[in-house]
């Protein structure tokens, strides 16, 4: 028995069809049923992430019971608008037209046949291009690098390995802007 004008039923299951119907209830008994109405409800993906990938922002989240399909979307920081991506079947999307420097947010949508489910407010990523080195050479005090500035970029990992071991990151500069280098 609700008291107000509207319920939420959260037992709902993704991808499942349910007919709801509503009577009113006072002192005297029940109305008769008011026809109802069928609804299927498709569960929002959730858990989305996102990453700089080599050429793309790579875009992850959570399977939905019941999907068929997944909707991508994107817009810059500050637009009001979405733009359809691609519709994916499988729970990632790589976005390759992508600009370094720019801050972007991402959002799925799940669809069971052509019922869809809502947004998520979205995730936010500043897309990096890859930082490319310039110059390495030997020097009195150990190794010079020299590599290009990334657009977006508030500081830069350095990594090094030693033949076929695994990377190691050997220090990290803070927040640098422009072409730099380093001697290790």
């Amino acid at each position: 028995i609700v008291k107000n004008e509207s319920y939420e039923d959260t037992t709902a299951k993704s991808g499942v069809y349910y007919k709801y119907a509503v009577r009113a209830l006072n002192a005297a008994g029940l109305s008769p049923y008011n026809g109802g109405k069928v609804i299927k409800r498709v569960a929002t993906p959730e858990n989305i992430t996102v990453a700089n990938g080599t050429n793309a922002i790579a875009v992850k989240w959570n399977a939905v019971q019941n999907a068929t399909a997944y909707r991508v979307y994107r817009k810059a920081l500050g637009d009001d608008t979405w733009t359809y991506l691609k519709t994916v079947k499988t729970n990632s999307y790589a976005d390759k037209d992508v600009t370094s420097g720019i801050d972007y947010i991402y959002t799925v949508r799940a669809l069971s046949g052509n019922v869809y489910s809502n947004f998520l407010p979205g995730i936010q990523i500043r897309r990096l291009d890859i930082a490319k080195l310039k110059t390495a050479k030997s020097t009195a005090e150990g190794i010079y690098i020299d590599f290009e500035p990334v657009e977006g970029a508030t500081g830069y990992n350095i990594y090094r390995k030693v033949g076929n071991g695994a990377w190691t990151s050997s220090t990290y500069l803070g927040a640098i802007k422009t072409t730099r280098s380093h001697t290790y």
